[in-house]
């Protein structure tokens, strides 16, 4: 290419997809000193990470920017990413096909300003969404990975001060460093399974929900109990195959539900587009295990849309309480008056006991004789016959706060029969679990109309707050 005095050379517009080698040869004015062969192989466009932004700290809506981010390495600091966005309070998705060179166990690092959550062929291995990040932090999770691809997403959000999002991997044969462009492409497979890659102790009615691979048009869906039968299966596995699903539906509730219980269960989405020589895209196999209990209510469905907007289910749409008559009844589900702009909703979305969201019970019997509040059978997806698959045990976990004050007998009623819990510290700012033999309640349990729970006034009486999650009713072994 000549000579030059400049150690700088630029070989303009190089091709995609492709390796280059070049050597530098030093000239002293009278010997040539021959250089050493260097190679690189350049990128394509598809390379990097497809990042979705949205200008809220929810990943809620449509993106205001779609572009592919070469890596996961920004130290925005008090800058925005993009014209398009916010400085403060918006969130990233990053979905991306992470080649693996051989197999091995993979550790993956995240460091992030504010907050995180990392999954890698959708098993969660980094999860700090909701913990207070005042400076960087840093996450790490490992999983053994096959030679091949694995998926990957990164979710990220920035709430105030400066904003760093960054992502590292490393293994034996890979030194601790940013995934380069190189290892990413744009998802052209199914992500995001949903149950998470492994994921125990899920309904046995459960939807099982992917996200779209960038090239699809169509979904192949496979789902069976036999590893191997799932992922050597195609379109004329009968049984196994479950169909072709349009490109908008990236749900599938299995035919054979209620799934049975404490099984395992294997499913692949395959990726189909007709006018793509690649397709099809063959997807991985996920897995998850049943549960043995059917929900009543975990509290992730509500809501804080204004009760005239499409959608709108506030807590207190299906729970009733004593909120208009307090001198009553002294109970009030969701908290009454929630600032939106601090982060608090109608529900409680810091002290869960499993998903993202519990119930917020506050009782007062310094008036009142009791504090109670109900939930029609009408609202739960097994409606009124509680005879169904065995099921016999009523579950329940309440987390108490050490700000209650006074004394209360908790209960529990269905339509009205009482029973008294006496196992439940409303003090104690932990998990505690109730189980209740539905026997217990002496009632006709094909017609079961109302579940109450309640606090009864002792003594002086009491007030404070209970949180309540994960109502279940259990098939337990006798």
């Amino acid at each position: 290419k000549g000579n030059v005095e400049d150690p700088n050379f630029s070989p303009g517009r190089l091709d995609y997809n492709t390796q280059y080698f070049w050597m530098v040869d030093e000239y002293d004015g009278s010997t040539t000193h021959r250089g050493t062969v260097w190679s690189f192989t350049t990128v394509g466009p598809d390379n990097g990470a497809k990042a979705e932004y949205f200008n809220n700290t929810d990943l809620l809506g449509d993106p205001v920017l779609t572009r592919i981010d070469p890596k996961v390495d920004f130290v925005w600091g008090a800058e925005s990413p993009d014209p398009l966005i916010n400085v403060d309070n918006f969130s990233v998705r990053w979905t991306a096909e992470i080649a693996i060179p051989v197999s091995d166990t993979y550790t993956f690092f995240s460091i992030s300003d504010d907050n995180a959550r990392l999954w890698v062929d959708g098993v969660l291995l980094v999860d700090n969404w909701d913990s207070d990040n005042a400076w960087a932090f840093e996450d790490e999770g490992s999983l053994y990975l096959e030679a091949g691809w694995a998926s990957l997403v990164m979710e990220f959000f920035e709430g105030g001060g400066d904003a760093i999002a960054q992502l590292k991997w490393q293994s034996s044969t890979i030194p601790r460093q940013i995934i380069s462009p190189a290892a990413l492409s744009k998802p052209v497979r199914a992500t995001a399974p949903n149950p998470s890659g492994g994921a125990t102790d899920v309904e046995s009615s459960t939807v099982l929900e992917w996200a779209q691979g960038d090239k699809a048009v169509q979904h192949d869906v496979y789902f069976g109990t036999d590893y191997n039968d799932v992922a050597q299966a195609d379109v004329t596995t009968s049984g196994i195959y479950r169909g072709r699903q349009d490109l908008a539906n990236t749900q599938y509730a299995p035919t054979e539900a209620p799934l049975d219980w404490n099984t395992t269960y294997y499913w692949r989405i395959d990726e189909v587009n007709d006018a793509d020589p690649n397709s099809p895209w063959i997807g991985k196999v996920w897995s998850f295990t049943s549960g043995d209990y059917v929900r009543i209510d975990d509290f992730e469905a509500y809501n804080d849309l204004n009760e005239d907007e499409e959608g709108s289910n506030r807590i207190y749409l299906t729970w009733t309480d004593g909120f208009f008559n307090p001198n009553v009844n002294g109970s009030t589900i969701g908290y009454p008056d929630p600032v939106f702009a601090n982060g608090e909703h109608f529900v409680e979305t810091d002290i869960v006991h499993g998903g993202n969201q519990s119930g917020p019970f506050l009782y007062d019997n310094t008036t009142a004789s009791y504090s109670e509040v109900a939930l029609p059978t009408s609202a739960t997806a097994i409606g009124s016959d509680w005879t169904q698959r065995g099921l016999n045990t009523l579950s329940i976990w309440f987390y108490g706060d050490p700000n209650n004050a006074g004394t209360g007998q908790l209960y529990v009623k269905l339509n009205n029969s009482k029973v008294l819990i006496s196992s439940v510290d409303l003090t104690l700012a932990q998990w505690q679990n109730v189980e209740i033999p539905l026997a217990d309640f002496g009632i006709n349990l094909t017609n079961v109309t109302q579940l109450v729970i309640g606090l009864e006034r002792t003594g002086a009486g009491s007030e404070g707050i209970l949180f309540m999650d994960d109502i279940r009713l259990r098939a337990v072994v006798q």
